[in-house]
């Protein structure tokens, strides 16, 4: 089994019930499951959970942490295909091509608010702090997106603009993977294992 497999099992078997779980799959998320379920690296999540494991912690309680880093990087997804005009993703129809554009667009948003209830799950004093992290990397995910959209007015577009808008698309990916580990690191660090809190 390759790496990429061995995620994707991690995120079938474990982050994929839990998000199932605290998101009820309705006609709102539809889009959303349709891009979360197709086979892809997954790393964010398994990687999310084997920091975890490194740092002596429970995988159980990031959790939240790695269910919402694949949440909004399908979101993200979604809105991506828009921008680029993609008409495939992963093999299949993408979403927008799929549902309709306007309903994509939409459905993309949708799951935010569910996002800070999970995000609010993490048993840790430090919840406010992750949550605000995420939400800022999302918004700068979101500015690279803008940008890229206006990429086709502009003739010249310096290096350094084309550099921040590829990072901003991937700043939440890594993000997702190290937060796990600084936030056990540090409680391992105090002499509590175990917990992320």
């Amino acid at each position: 089994m390759t790496v990429t497999e061995e995620f994707q099992k991690i995120f079938n078997e474990t982050i994929l019930p839990y998000i199932k779980t605290h998101v009820i799959p309705s006609h709102a998320t539809e889009t959303l499951f349709y891009t979360l379920e197709k086979t892809s690296n997954k790393f964010r999540s398994a990687t999310a959970l084997l920091a975890a494991r490194l740092c002596q912690g429970e995988a159980e309680n990031v959790l939240p942490i790695a269910a919402v880093s694949e949440i909004i990087h399908s979101s993200i997804i979604i809105q991506d295909d828009i921008v680029d005009n993609d008409t495939i993703r992963r093999g299949k129809e993408a979403a927008w091509k799929k549902y309709g554009l306007c309903f994509a667009l939409h459905s993309s948003l949708h799951i935010i608010p569910e996002c800070f209830k999970l995000l609010a799950r993490l048993q840790s004093p430090h919840a406010d702090q992750i949550i605000e992290r995420f939400m800022q990397s999302y918004q700068e995910v979101c500015i690279a997106q803008s940008d890229q959209s206006l990429m086709p007015l502009v003739k010249e577009i310096p290096y350094k603009s084309f550099l921040d808008i590829h990072l901003g698309k991937t700043v939440l990916g890594r993000f997702a993977i190290t937060t796990p580990a600084l936030f056990l690191w540090q409680r391992r660090r105090n002499g509590y294992l175990g917990r992320i809190c």
